[in-house]
């Protein structure tokens, strides 16, 4: 494997948690606002 392709991969794994985690703070604030 590539190491372009595993940088990008795990760029997109960083990527795809980052906007996991993001929507689970936002739906905890608004839980408990």
């Amino acid at each position: 494997m590539p190491l372009s392709n595993i940088l990008r991969f795990s760029r997109h794994i960083t990527y795809v948690a980052f906007k996991l985690n993001q929507e689970v703070t936002t739906t905890k604030s608004l839980a408990y606002d």
